[in-house]
């Protein structure tokens, strides 16, 4: 009799836990993250993804690295958008300066959408015909 009410407390005390992770889950998903943490989740993004960059620079793995790079033009632009430029001599002011120059880099090396149309267009498609 006294394992059935260890082990049903046991239980309970499952329970409440699975409970409570559930609900601080479901809590984060729909509030978000408060402002200030944001920015810190941002800067660790970034940094993430450089780290990333970097390291498969010495690797044969092209199709990686291209969306490693298109992932750091994507943050950094958000990053821009909605903190502006990092300016100092921070960590971060360093490594967003270097994240900047690899997404400014792949800006360049993008085809705009509407020389795509115009190619399309004057190759004898029409793209809005389908």
């Amino acid at each position: 009799m006294r394992i059935v009410f260890i082990s049903l407390g046991a239980a309970a005390i499952a329970a409440c836990v699975v409970c409570y992770l559930v609900g601080q889950r479901f809590a984060n998903r729909v509030s978000g993250p408060l402002p200030g943490e944001r920015e810190g989740l941002s800067k660790g993004l970034i940094m993430y993804t450089l780290e990333m960059h970097r390291a498969l620079g010495s690797t044969n793995l092209v199709r990686l690295q291209d969306l490693v790079d298109t992932e750091i033009l994507i943050l950094t632009h958000q990053y821009e958008i909605e903190f502006g430029v990092p300016s100092g001599a921070d960590k971060f002011a360093t490594e967003f300066r270097e994240a900047k120059i690899v997404a400014d880099r792949l800006k360049k090396d993008l085809v705009p959408t509407g020389s795509l149309g115009e190619a399309l267009h004057s190759a004898g498609q029409n793209p809005q015909a389908k």
